[in-house]
């Protein structure tokens, strides 16, 4: 063969070369970036030529079984993907396996030597959920430290409680490495975490410090002296002094205030102290009718003692000092009531030093039996704003412009001046007060006699005062504001209604009363038919009791009624 045939033979072959590499590129250029490459392999399984779609239904099913090992001083906990909140990023596995840049496509043949794997896949996670359950790991490995302490028993014995190390798991961490990380298919996946040591604050060489100091301080012989009377200590009462208490991370031996004080009471008061004599005052209606004088007493200054013993815990310190303190007497006061009406308004005086308390007293039929206290104030009326209605409405019913078998709020007036009395219900009082011209009804108020304390147009509530409540149940009495039919009728009711825990049980004589209750308001206005002479009383509390109530009317009938 010639030269010319060997040079044809070899540009033929050169052409046929490049043509076949130019086809193999172009063959490369066009395949498709959705599918793996033909050596492509998922955990060991050949997915070349698979689409995106079937190779994430590959990698789904694959990461069904993934499960996460944490482990924590040798215990082991495995969670499920899914119980942390975890998605596997099936894009980016897809990605790797189909990842085929340009330039790796101009090179012929690439395509045979370009053989990805996917062993593992990579996780976001919801961090709500891996929150929760990294939180609950914390919760159960996470140890605070234990301080060392120092216990004394009663008998001055010593025991040091050792300091215990504890340890905290870095959460934050711990989150970045679990996302960060890729997850074998087919393998164990298991991070071991570690917690950080933390350090007792207060170690038991520091208490082995302290607890030298208490020995020696227990086995001292402590003695107190005043005056040459000397009051000698016991181990067991010295150690029971002692108190261990922490402050800003050190530990404190200090004397126990309350203990000491206990001793002193017992050891040294009971040798060197003497009690004070008191003075005795005794009072008629308020005046002083004689006076006792008290003499001083004398006890021992426990603070300065206390410093004293407090500054020599560590010296060799054994006689401490004691000095005494004069005790001023106290002033008792005897207060005694004549059965008079001065009597019964100094009572009265006196009750009325709390201004939380409204007191009105009157005799029916002898004006010279009455006292008051803090009784023109205008105040929270509670349910008593209900006679003031029950007024009205019997005036309504003289007048002819009402009837008691009238329909009202579902009810007769008849029933419903039943259940506002005697159940103290609010339905028909509340509906009367919207069907009546409240600045009306107020003017006919103070045209019968009653005073501006009485406010119906207050924006919070009823006001009225106990003197004006005394008014209207005096008028009931006597038939001056009601007739006697309607005078019988509410009294009735009066009679019956349910709430006695007030004026009722603090007399054993009938009583005709209306209560009222709101927030801490009390408030009773009754009349008492003592066999004596019958008796208005109204009494307005804020902050009391009912038995407040009920012991406030025993008083005035000891006063009035001996």
């Amino acid at each position: 063969m010639g030269d010319v045939d060997k040079r044809k033979i070899t540009f033929v072959g050169s052409i046929s070369i490049i043509g076949l590499m130019l086809v193999v590129v172009l063959g490369q250029l066009a395949y498709s970036k959705d599918r793996a490459l033909p050596f492509a392999q998922i955990n060991g399984q050949k997915v070349g030529g698979k689409n995106s779609s079937e190779i994430a239904k590959i990698l789904t099913d694959d990461v069904k079984d993934i499960q996460l090992s944490l482990v924590v001083n040798g215990q082991v906990r495995n969670y499920k993907m899914s119980d942390l909140g975890g998605r596997p990023k099936v894009d980016v596995a897809v990605s790797r396996l189909s990842s085929y840049r340009i330039r790796e496509r101009l090179i012929p043949f690439s395509l045979f030597f370009v053989q990805p794997k996917v062993d593992g896949v990579q996780f976001e996670f919801e961090s709500d959920l891996l929150d929760q359950e990294l939180a609950k790991i914390k919760h159960e490995f996470d140890q605070s430290a234990q301080n060392a302490q120092l216990k004394i028993d009663k008998n001055g014995q010593l025991e040091v409680i050792e300091a215990k190390a504890g340890y905290e798991l870095n959460i934050e961490q711990l989150k970045q490495t679990i996302a960060s990380r890729d997850y074998k298919l087919q393998a164990d996946n298991k991070i071991d975490l570690t917690l950080k040591t933390i350090a007792p604050a207060i170690s038991s060489q520091d208490v082995m410090a302290v607890k030298d100091v208490a020995a020696k301080f227990i086995e001292r012989d402590v003695k107190f002296n005043y005056q040459n009377v000397i009051i000698e200590t016991s181990q067991s009462e010295r150690a029971a002094w002692l108190a261990v208490t922490e402050k800003d991370n050190k530990l404190q031996l200090t004397i126990s205030e309350n203990n000491f004080k206990k001793f002193v009471k017992s050891k040294i008061d009971s040798k060197l102290a003497i009690s004070a004599q008191p003075k005795v005052v005794t009072l008629l209606d308020g005046k002083v009718q004689s006076t006792t004088p008290g003499k001083n007493g004398r006890t021992t200054k426990i603070k300065q003692l206390l410093q004293d013993l407090n500054n020599n815990l560590n010296t060799n310190k054994q006689i401490f000092a004691v000095d005494l303190r004069i005790v001023k007497p106290i002033v008792k006061y005897r207060t005694n009531y004549s059965h008079t009406p001065v009597g019964l308004q100094a009572y009265l005086n006196k009750l009325g030093q709390n201004k939380n308390i409204e007191v009105s007293f009157v005799k029916v039929g002898d004006p010279s039996w009455q006292a008051q206290v803090n009784a023109n104030r205008s105040t929270v009326a509670a349910s008593t704003y209900k006679l003031f209605i029950a007024l009205k409405v019997f005036n309504d019913i003289e007048a002819g412009r009402l009837k008691l078998d009238d329909g009202f709020a579902g009810q007769t007036v008849e029933s419903c001046l039943n259940n506002m009395i005697v159940l103290s219900t609010n339905k028909c009082s509340e509906e009367w007060l919207k069907t009546w011209n409240r600045r009306q009804f107020n003017q006919g108020l103070f045209n019968q006699g009653f005073s501006r304390a009485v406010n119906f147009l207050d924006k919070e509530t009823a006001k009225n005062s106990a003197n004006d409540l005394r008014l209207l149940l005096l008028g009931l009495e006597k038939r001056t504001l009601f007739n006697k039919q309607h005078a019988q009728h509410l009294l009735g009711l009066m009679k019956r209604q349910v709430h006695r825990r007030g004026i009722p049980a603090g007399t054993k004589y009938p009583v005709a009363n209306k209560v009222g209750f709101l927030w801490d308001y009390l408030h009773d206005a009754a009349i008492v038919y003592h066999p004596r002479g019958t008796y208005v009383l109204v009494i307005k509390t804020k902050g009391q009791s009912w038995s407040k109530i009920a012991n406030i009317t025993r008083q005035i009938e000891v006063i009035v009624y001996p």
